[in-house]
């Protein structure tokens, strides 16, 4: 973000708020999203020494027409921010339960899949659907075996989903 004033007669200051990355986006070279959910793209060429850096990757499955995030036409701009906060306070959310975010894929009609194991196992959630009623579901459902024992280990999941009110589909490996 760039801002600039007027300081006295003959010069302006220029103040310029360099973006963090939250997500990089996969598909889109050098594209990312910062934690407020503004897209932005690296430069070719920057004078910075450091190159942006996002751990969790957000990729699209669909087309276009069904998905809530279209990143080329919101460059500069914030995406839909009831899916972004639904993404956002998930990552969060699961990351303090020890289930580290490695990617989020937004599929058609605001469903949304958070890999957190190497394997490729996946958390299904709907970002329409209230995630404290979501994570409570996951939480119980963590509490039983077989479940339990695959969580901790982070392996053999393929994937949990919560999409479905308060049942709980999954399948191990």
């Amino acid at each position: 973000t760039i801002s600039i004033q007027k300081s006295g007669l003959h010069s302006l200051v220029l103040h310029i708020d360099e973006r963090t990355p939250y997500f990089s986006v996969e598909g889109f070279p050098r594209m990312y999203i910062d934690s407020e959910g503004y897209v932005f793209v690296a430069p070719v060429e920057s004078t910075s020494t450091v190159t942006p850096i996002a751990e969790t990757v957000l990729s699209l499955a669909g087309s276009q027409e069904t998905l809530p995030i279209d990143f080329e036409k919101h460059v500069g701009e914030q995406i839909n921010q009831k899916t972004f906060n639904t993404i956002h306070n998930t990552k969060e959310i699961l990351e303090k339960k020890s289930l580290p975010v490695l990617k989020v894929t937004v599929y058609p009609y605001n469903d949304l899949a958070f890999v957190f194991t190497q394997d490729g196992g996946v958390i299904r959630i709907n970002a329409e659907d209230s995630l404290d009623k979501t994570i409570s579901v996951l939480s119980s459902a963590k509490k039983v075996d077989p479940l339990r024992t695959a969580v901790l280990k982070k392996q053999g999941i393929e994937y949990i989903d919560l999409r479905f009110g308060n049942k709980v589909f999954y399948k191990l490996t």
